[in-house]
């Protein structure tokens, strides 16, 4: 179990004690949004920006240098990027331009891509997305969209191939990368190239990094810069603790002990499911993410037997309000117990029947896969996660630490509930990493030095280093190199040792690097 400091409070609102205005909460006015131009109120289906959206109004609104906000899962940091548009439209009403909004799951690419194309056709912007999955014809969806909306992987692809990049790049006006804390996995070396790319090609654009609560999210500010003129000043850097989530939400880490593989490790958590129900349960909804459709319909038979066989008084959550009518055999026989499954293996017409059942209270627990994380909007009382592993490439991993907070944030209803909770579990040598993913106590660390003469190479490609002095300056342009200097033992790269020179070590480290690509026979 987490310590108590992990346990947070409801916001609280208070009046202004010495004027007649916005509400305060957390010390913070709130800002209206009639603050903003008639035109770009209606984008906002609310009249009162909350407070951390209001803490970040005037460094994103009424400037046009770089930011960094850091705030908890459910605290509307989408609302930022979207003032963040408002604000380049203010400055760019008569001009080209576009915007990049880069998200690290192609899941989150199409829920953003769906809800900008609806929200922003009203000022006339085209919204596209461009990820693994789109068109052949990228190149020209880029062109014609003024928000492009894809991952780091596809956007350092496309930058990658276009002839004529320099040109388009400098077309955009505004980069907004969201989940920016996923630098910390494998995945983020091809963030950080990317975004340091843009950096040193875009001259002009404006930077809007958004993360999850993480102790060294200033270094993501020194990394970006102010803004093109002076890089060596930090990014606007706004961080907001738990004490800003809209619903308080404890959390518990539950770790056993197995030798089993990652499917019997499996089938002796379902049978704990009960235990963590009994402990943490308030009798209202739940979800329990699962890794594969067949640990859903495991667990949900499991509770589903449990809740018959418990007598009325035993039981942990209501019996269904409702009789509910679905094709799938096994989904029939638990959800008279209030139980369900959701994943992509049922028709669209059960998984709608559940979403509306469950949205109505006549179902309490649902038994999902983690894509439930992201795109459907059914929150829940109480989140469990199930194992901590997943299938990626056809292999067995951990979950990201984003796709974890995903599945976590969808515990809390606003409207509902004051408090919330979230139950993981997991292996008991997971126990403490994921104590420290919940607390927020983990450091952000660069992964690029793992990938790093591949990334070189593509520069050099590209001609953006044609030199080992343009090696270094772009080495020097990277969230490795703030992370090198404030953690230089964390890193072991091949032809380095630590040094309290930085610089003569970042140039060691191009020189290694430059060799090795001389030795593939990659460069002259």
């Amino acid at each position: 179990m987490l310590p108590n400091r992990a346990y947070i409070k409801v916001q609280q609102v208070r009046p202004d004690a010495t004027a007649k205005g916005p509400p305060i909460v957390q010390s913070i006015q709130l800002v209206p949004v009639q603050a903003l131009p008639d035109r770009f109120q209606t984008i906002f289906p609310f009249a009162m920006f909350n407070a951390v959206q209001s803490g970040c109004f005037e460094s994103i609104y009424e400037s046009n240098d770089n930011c960094v906000f850091s705030s908890p899962t459910g605290s509307g940091k989408t609302v930022l990027f979207e003032i963040a548009i408002c604000r380049m439209l203010r400055g760019w009403q008569n001009g080209t331009f576009k915007v990049v909004y880069m998200a690290p799951t192609k899941s989150l690419c199409s829920e953003r891509a769906r809800d900008w194309k609806a929200k922003f056709e009203s000022l006339n912007l085209r919204c596209e997305e461009m990820t693994g999955d789109s068109d052949i014809n990228s190149l020209h969806h880029v062109q014609r969209a003024d928000i492009i909306v894809t991952t780091p992987e596809k956007w350092d692809s496309m930058t990658r191939k276009w002839k004529d990049h320099e040109k388009l790049v400098r077309l955009i006006k505004l980069l907004l990368v969201d989940e920016v804390h996923i630098l910390n996995k494998d995945r983020g070396a091809a963030l950080e190239v990317v975004v340091s790319r843009m950096k040193s090609i875009g001259s002009g654009t404006r930077l809007v990094a958004l993360s999850a609560t993480v102790p060294n999210s200033q270094d993501i500010a020194t990394w970006l810069g102010r803004n093109s003129d002076t890089p060596d000043i930090p990014a606007v850097h706004k961080r907001f603790g738990e004490e800003f989530r809209p619903v308080e939400l404890k959390r518990h880490v539950c770790g056993y002990q197995s030798t089993a593989n990652a499917f019997g490790f499996d089938a002796i958590l379902t049978k704990k499911l009960p235990d963590v129900i009994i402990k943490y349960s308030q009798a209202k909804p739940i979800m329990v993410f699962c890794f594969t459709r067949k640990s859903c319909a495991e667990a949900a038979k499991f509770l589903a037997e449990w809740w018959k066989t418990s007598t009325p008084r035993e039981r942990y959550w209501p019996a269904p309000t409702d009789q509910i009518a679905v094709e799938d055999k096994g989904l029939q026989s638990t959800v008279t117990a209030g139980v369900a499954i959701h994943h992509a293996g049922l028709s669209q017409q059960d998984r709608t029947a559940v979403e509306r059942a469950y949205l109505a209270g006549s179902l309490s627990v649902i038994c999902c896969t983690s894509t439930l994380a992201v795109g459907v909007n059914l929150p829940c009382h109480m989140a469990i996660i199930k194992n901590t592993v997943g299938y990626e490439a056809g292999a067995i991993k951990e979950y990201s630490d984003l796709e974890i907070m995903q599945m976590i944030g969808r515990a809390g209803r606003p409207q509902f509930d004051t408090s919330a909770l979230a139950v993981i579990m997991t292996k008991m040598q997971q126990v403490k990493h994921y104590e420290q993913l919940l607390s927020g106590q983990e450091r952000l660390e660069s992964c690029l030095h793992l990938n790093l003469v591949e990334h070189l190479n593509a520069e050099i490609g590209l001609g953006m280093v044609p030199d080992l002095c343009a090696a270094k300056k772009w080495l020097a342009g990277t969230f490795l190199k703030v992370r090198l200097e404030d953690n230089p033992a964390h890193y072991q790269i091949n032809g380095d040792t630590p040094d309290r020179n930085l610089g003569a070590r970042l140039e060691r480290i191009c020189e290694s690097a430059i060799s090795e690509l001389r030795r593939l026979e990659l460069i002259e």
